[in-house]
Order: C-alpha cells, then sequence, then structure tokens
C-alpha cells in the first residue's frame, strides 16, 4: 500500500514540478499555476509534507521570470478548491476510508523521527537513501563546476530544483512515526538532476592514463630514428 502511496506523490508531485519548469520566461502561466496548485494540494492529502513545496512554488515563479498577482491567485484558488473538496467529503461521508486515511497522515505529519532510530525499515528503503544521495549530490556537485558554462535556463532550472531537492532529503532522512516521508520525490528528484547534468553537458568523460601513455610509445615505435 505505502509503495502505491509513494508512486502516485511521485506523479503528483513531478507533475507539479514539470507544470512549473514550463513557465520559464512566460507571464501567461495562470493556468500551471492553477494546475501546480492542485497536484501539491492533492500530494498534501497523501504525504503532508509535500505542502512544504507551496512557498518553493511561489518563490520559483520569481525566479523562472513568470511572477505576478493572477498568478499567485490561481495557486490560492487552488488550494481553497482542493480544501472545499475536502471539507465537503468529510461532511458527507466522515467514516469512509478515504477521510480516515487522509486524517491518519495530517495527524501523524507534526511528529518526527530521524530515520535511523526507526528499526522497522526496510533494506530497499536504505539503498534508496543511499543510493539517490550519492547521485543527487554528485549531480549537484558536477552543475556547480559547470554552472558558468550553462545557459539561463539551465541554470534556472537547476536553482528551482535545489530547494525541491534538499526539503524532500529532509522529509525522507526524519519521517513521520508513521514513516510516512518524501522518499519517491527524493529518489525522482536526484535522477532529474542527473539527466539534465546529463542533457546540457552529455555523459560524464572517463579519461584512462595508461592507454594514453601506450598509444604515444606506439605513435613513437613508428617513427624513424633521425639520430641513427
Amino acid at each position: 500500500m505505502e509503495i502505491l502511496v509513494q508512486a502516485i506523490e511521485l506523479l503528483l508531485v513531478g507533475g507539479a514540478v514539470g507544470f512549473l519548469l514550463k513557465t520559464f520566461r512566460r507571464q501567461d502561466v495562470v493556468e500551471e499555476s492553477f494546475l501546480c496548485g492542485v497536484l501539491l494540494s492533492v500530494a498534501g492529502c497523501l504525504v503532508p509534507d509535500a505542502l512544504v513545496f507551496f512557498p518553493v512554488l511561489w518563490w520559483s515563479f520569481t525566479v523562472l521570470w513568470s511572477d505576478g498577482l493572477r498568478v499567485y491567485l490561481a495557486s490560492l484558488c487552488a488550494i481553497l478548491l482542493v480544501a472545499f473538496y475536502a471539507v465537503v467529503v468529510w461532511l458527507v461521508v466522515p467514516d469512509s476510508g478515504v477521510v480516515l486515511f487522509v486524517s491518519e497522515r495530517m495527524t501523524g505529519a507534526f511528529h518526527r523521527v530521524p530515520i535511523y532510530r526507526m528499526g522497522d525499515v526496510p533494506l530497499y528503503v536504505w539503498l534508496s537513501v543511499a543510493v539517490s544521495a550519492v547521485v543527487g549530490f554528485w549531480a549537484l556537485i558536477a552543475h556547480l563546476t559547470h554552472y558558468t558554462r550553462a545557459n539561463a535556463r539551465i541554470q534556472t532550472y537547476l536553482i528551482v530544483s535545489v530547494p525541491f531537492f534538499v526539503l524532500s532529503l529532509l522529509s525522507t532522512l526524519f519521517p513521520s512515526l508513521a514513516g510516512v516521508s518524501l522518499l519517491s520525490v527524493f529518489i525522482g528528484l536526484s535522477l532529474f538532476l542527473a539527466v539534465l547534468y546529463v542533457y546540457a553537458y552529455g555523459f560524464p568523460r572517463i579519461r584512462i592514463s595508461g592507454r594514453r601513455k601506450q598509444t604515444s610509445r606506439r605513435k613513437w615505435k613508428g617513427r624513424k630514428n633521425p639520430y641513427k
């Protein structure tokens, strides 16, 4: 069940980030702002930690040069719309499984515990966190080493992605008592940073010094010695 929730969470947050990046240097992004608000609000019902992405969303509109009063109001209207439907469902069917599921998630969201103190963490979670952290931080360091060479779009995408990456990492390292976190989002963002690097600069080159020396010796053997 939790794996399915994490997959849906990744699709919702990933869709919101995708719509957000489409607003780069655009002023007619009211629809994208509204969709981002709806997706993040629904994602917050599954994993409440996703609600902390809203300040990052509003800040990102400024970084992407797509801010405006209507843009911010559209995201606020999306939050109110999802909240309105949530209240209606809670009033009509208060004992339904969906209402109980969301209520349980919201109640345990304010009690945090470090992941290393949770004794029942599956092995695949530890492996996912470790691999994603290595890939994500490698991609960040690689981006920073080439930051001055990148165009404005790649630089902006990197700046916008970093807060999402850091917040999802903190959520993964300090999940709720029920083990709810943004693990799938952290994995997705790590892969996104790596793919963004490959898209901007290509695959990293691996230089083997031994082959260079061997090649230079072969070339020297083929030449005639002028001193003979």
